[in-house]
């Protein structure tokens, strides 16, 4: 698994759709215009309506890059631990707590399994140890990441969160259907969505570092 690469092709579906969004938001739709195909000679009328739309649907972009890159980064610890073929004895306390998680959510081990007989078995991690399924802000990712022993700097917990908090509400708002795109969409202005963006890419790339630095260091090993 490559972090770095698969973050990149992330970031590029979010540009390309923000290089859609900016073009069509930039078009004056009170003047009622076409943009002309110059392929066929087709028109489409942007509107409002249409702006609104998209600038709704980012929400959901955004998060889908969230979810899955903080996703990614979990189970590229729990792969550097398959690969290192470690016991449970091995592990560190967090560690250990994580795969005993994972393992009675995919129903793996016996209920009253005691510790000691948990030492000599190989850990493999058969899902998230933890449910983050919808509900990634900033304080879910600290959270997740300080379960499993994995430091992130919370130099920009502040500066970062709300546009986390704010991709996470709208995007789940959107699921459940307590709100259209357009509604959701005429609130912002690009420029209000450009900046959200930015905070979420540097701050996944934090993430990233940190996680690939826990994996060299090995750090989920005692």
């Amino acid at each position: 698994m490559n972090l770095d690469t698969n973050y990149k092709q992330r970031k590029e579906d979010v540009d390309a759709h923000f290089r859609c969004l900016s073009f069509i938001d930039g078009v004056e739709s009170y003047k009622n215009l076409p943009i002309i195909d110059s392929n066929d000679g087709r028109q489409m009328y942007v509107d409002q309506l249409m702006q609104c739309c998209m600038k709704g649907q980012t929400m959901v972009v955004l998060y889908n890059m969230v979810e899955s890159s903080i996703c990614e980064c979990l189970n590229y610890i729990y792969d550097a631990v398959a690969d290192d073929g470690l016991t449970y004895a091995e592990l560190t306390d967090e560690m250990r707590r994580m795969w005993t998680l994972s393992c009675k959510r995919a129903n793996l081990l016996e209920k009253d399994m005691d510790e000691a007989s948990k030492m000599p078995m190989k850990t493999k991690f058969a899902e998230l140890a933890i449910n983050i399924s919808g509900s990634i802000d900033i304080r879910k990712i600290y959270d997740a990441f300080g379960k499993h022993g994995c430091i992130i700097d919370l130099d920009k917990r502040e500066a970062y969160g709300n546009s986390f908090l704010v991709v996470k509400n709208k995007r789940n708002q959107l699921a459940h259907g307590n709100t259209s795109f357009s509604q959701c969409g005429s609130a912002y202005l690009l420029r209000d969505l450009e900046k959200i963006k930015q905070d979420i890419v540097a701050f996944i790339t934090i993430v990233i570092e940190a996680t690939k630095s826990f994996v060299e260091d090995k750090k989920y090993r005692r």
